[in-house]
């Protein structure tokens, strides 16, 4: 092993990053706390699970020979497809004899405890039907029906044999793994296994397999959901870049042309002094990027928004709609552009992030505008996920010197202010005045239901962090802040 792929490997251990875990469709863990029945069925000896609810028994030997037999169904189907380095494990899997039922959870490679609502939602939280805990313990909701427990159970199973979940489209929900959430799976909302699962379960047993014994011969695999999808040693080749944005953060994939992980990156509008987060360090492979140009590790590093470039301005005289950085977040998938411009004396400043990935809109994901009147103006974009009828936004106007006092852009902003009556009729003024404005500047989008009147301290807060690093890093604003603050003291004194 060279010295780049010992350090990287040393890294992710000490990070807790799953370097394999965006391989593929399903989502694989090396955790071994999840691989302990995988390396039982490679060892072909019995699991022995404990249940404190009989009337699950034959769900329970349903479920769990289903993750192995049913590989094998198709396997049958497919006689082209070979299954040889893991056949007999399949096999030894499938077969109900494998799995004894012991009298006490202190002899169990597994335990499944079906519980009234107060006690597993405290092992589980309140969202959920089931859960699997370190040790390979299970828990299961006592007032779902039969039915929701079984194929919860099945779900689970999954994880104590080292595959992940898929929700929200290859969103993290459990911890640093990832899949591509392009197959319907019962590790994402199917009821039941699809051929996904039949990937993953394999894989899943190869790996644990060439974990066992290192020597193992590389393993080619044709998808049993797709002639197009193939697998080398549980990567999937060819991948391409992707991003899914999932709670107002975009999460972009990337991978080497042989189909390992190249990096994934976090780019989080919310925070301005990290707006771009490796979640997974790029390893030693040079990536083929969509134009066909080699991308170097250095050229995909995350950058914090005080390290982008400036224009040099003098400040001489205040300058008007001038650009002072126009910067594109480093990402092939999923880019966003933050751009900066000193405008006008009404909007001194205001700096916003824009959407690259959508080419006819282009939307805006946040602005924040300092203006001269005492005022912020703050708008937030929601990153669509489910959203069929399209993105919504929130614009607001806050008082810099005291927050408590702001207002949203509504059908009806009178029910989404605070402050005087004064204040308010100025800001719902004002809102009507910029709102107009950016729509017109840089196609900010309409708001659709308008900001919540229930949140508004964190959009604030945010807001506040966006004026804080801007202070902070670029001269420009804070001469304007000098000046603005200048100009509203002397008006104040002269009233």
């Amino acid at each position: 092993m060279n010295m780049k792929k010992f350090l990287f490997s040393v890294c992710l251990a000490l990070l807790g990053i799953h370097a394999l875990a965006a391989a593929a469709p399903f989502a694989l863990t090396t955790d071994t706390r999840f691989n302990h029945l995988t390396h039982k069925i490679l060892a072909q000896e019995p699991v022995y699970f404990y249940l404190n609810d009989d009337s699950l028994e034959e769900g329970f030997y349903e479920k769990i020979t289903e993750w192995f037999s049913y590989p094998l169904t198709l396997a049958n189907a497919y006689p082209e497809k070979s299954l040889r380095p893991v056949e007999k494990y399949l096999k030894h899997g499938q077969n109900r004899a494998t799995y004894q039922r012991v009298s006490s959870p202190e002899r169990a490679d597994i335990s499944i405890y079906v519980e009234s609502n107060y006690y597993f939602f405290s092992k589980c939280g309140r969202h959920t039907v089931g859960c699997l805990k370190a040790n390979n313990v299970l828990y299961l909701r006592q007032s779902a029906d039969t039915q929701k427990k079984l194929e919860t159970l099945q779900h689970e199973l999954g994880h104590a044999f080292g595959l992940e979940d898929l929700y929200y489209n290859q969103y993290p929900s459990n911890g640093p793994t990832y899949g591509s959430g392009e197959q319907s799976s019962i590790m994402l909302y199917e009821g039941k296994l699809t051929c996904d699962d039949a990937d993953g379960i394999i894989h899943s047993l190869w790996l644990a397999l060439k974990q066992k014994n290192p020597d193992t011969p590389d393993f080619h695999f044709t998808s049993f959901c797709t002639s197009k999808r193939k697998f080398k040693n549980a990567y999937m080749v060819g991948r391409v870049p992707a991003h899914v944005d999932y709670q107002n953060t975009r999460t972009v994939y990337t991978y080497c042309t042989d189909g390992r992980p190249h990096h994934i990156l976090k780019i989080n509008p919310s925070d301005p002094k990290n707006l771009v987060q490796m979640i997974q360090a790029p390893i030693d492979c040079d990536y083929i990027g969509k134009n066909g140009q080699v991308l170097h590790e250095n050229a995909l590093m995350p950058l914090q928004l005080s390290q982008m470039p400036v224009q040099k301005i003098h400040m001489k005289r205040q300058p008007v709609g001038q650009q002072i950085f126009k910067h594109f977040l480093p990402a092939e998938s999923g880019s966003m552009s933050v751009t900066f411009v000193l405008d006008s004396p009404k909007i001194p400043a205001y700096v916003y992030m824009q959407d690259e990935t959508s080419p006819d809109k282009k939307p805006i994901v946040y602005l924040f505008a300092y203006l001269d009147n005492g005022y912020n103006i703050a708008h937030q974009f929601h990153l669509p996920q489910y959203d069929t009828q399209g993105p919504e936004g929130d614009f607001f106007i806050y008082k810099r010197e005291n927050p408590l006092v702001y207002c949203a852009w509504e059908s009806t902003p009178s029910a989404s202010c605070t402050g005087t009556a004064e204040e308010t009729e100025e800001m719902q003024n004002l809102l009507k005045t910029f709102h107009s404005y950016f729509k017109e500047k840089i196609n900010l989008p309409d708001s659709k239901t308008g900001w919540s009147e229930m949140f508004p301290r964190p959009a604030i807060e945010v807001a506040q962090q966006w004026e804080q690093v801007l202070l902070e890093n670029y001269t420009p604003l804070f001469i304007l802040k000098q000046r603005t603050e200048k100009e509203l003291n002397r008006v104040f004194v002269k009233k």
